[in-house]
């Protein structure tokens, strides 16, 4: 199919952003068979009704065909349909569900599930970067990071431990310049049997 029979919706309500456009096109270019799964659907007269965004990352591509299975005809929709399918195809708040971040912490790696377009604030994190000490090669070898998922229930707590793990004194001699990390070491030493 020649993606010139495509016309993109002028009256689309969604706004999309180029990084967005550049994201979803590396997704089709790594995963093409993807767009059989999720084509673009168009009316009887080729406006997309669901796929602006993968119409954009198609045309960013350099694309000038694309294969029949990637485009879907939805010329059945009464035209309340049509109106009401544009927005339930971009997944309204409320009706598509909520991210479960401990199981995506399990089972993806952070990079990943950023290179497929999700932020730290999709997946409910707030990680706050401290700059690390400037040290020599020799020196590094004893600090480690880790890192850690939290719901939002227990963030305000985590913090509070910290920071009353903090106020509790000047941490001596620990070789680490990073008071967070000196905090959570405290409060571990408390609890270890």
């Amino acid at each position: 199919m020649k993606l010139s029979k495509i016309k993109p919706n002028p009256n689309n309500p969604r706004q999309i952003t180029a990084e967005a456009v550049q994201r979803l096109a590396e997704s089709i270019e790594r995963d093409p068979e993807f767009m059989e799964l999720r084509p673009i659907i168009v009316d009887a007269d080729g406006i997309i009704v669901a796929g602006n965004q993968r119409y954009r990352a198609i045309k960013q591509l350099g694309k000038k065909e694309i294969p029949d299975e990637w485009v879907r005809q939805a010329d059945t929709l009464t035209e309340e349909q049509r109106r009401r399918f544009i927005l339930v195809d971009n997944s309204i708040p409320g009706m598509s569900g909520d991210w479960d971040v401990d199981l995506l912490a399990n089972e993806w790696e952070l990079p990943e599930l950023q290179d497929m377009g999700f932020s730290l604030d999709d997946l409910g994190l707030d990680i706050q970067e401290e700059e690390m000490p400037e040290m020599s090669n020799r020196e590094k070898a004893p600090i480690q990071q880790m890192t850690f998922t939290l719901h939002d229930e227990q963030v305000e707590v985590v913090k509070d431990a910290l920071q009353k793990a903090k106020d509790a004194g000047p941490f001596v001699d620990t070789g680490n310049e990073n008071s967070n990390g000196n905090a959570l070491a405290r409060i571990a030493e408390a609890y270890r049997g």
